[in-house]
């Protein structure tokens, strides 16, 4: 409905990365398993946003409940937009000078 990608969840988002020899490595059981176990963690919020360009997050409030501490750690890439029983959405965004990747 929307017209944008989506990353994790049930979107059918499966990331690959080319080696150096032109290779075509499937990433996506890795990335899923990180999402999955360390989400949000700070360089999870640097692929997001740096690496992928995430842009929004949508997070159901029952998850966000025992993850609010980890999420509140994440603050400086974190804008608070909507908000109802259901869902929490935030605007991602990396704080200028972090997440660099040279």
């Amino acid at each position: 409905d929307h017209h944008q990608p989506l990353v994790n969840g049930y979107s059918g988002y499966f990331p690959q990365h080319v080696a150096p020899t032109g290779e075509v490595i499937p990433t996506y059981t890795q990335f899923q398993m990180a999402m999955a176990q360390a989400f949000p963690s700070y360089p999870l919020m640097c692929v997001l946003s740096q690496g992928l360009g995430v842009t929004t997050l949508v997070v159901e409030r029952a998850w966000l409940r025992d993850h609010q501490a980890q999420m509140d750690e994440q603050a400086a890439f974190l804008e608070a937009v909507y908000r109802d029983d259901q869902v929490q959405i935030y605007r991602l965004a990396a704080p200028d000078g972090r997440c660099q990747t040279s």
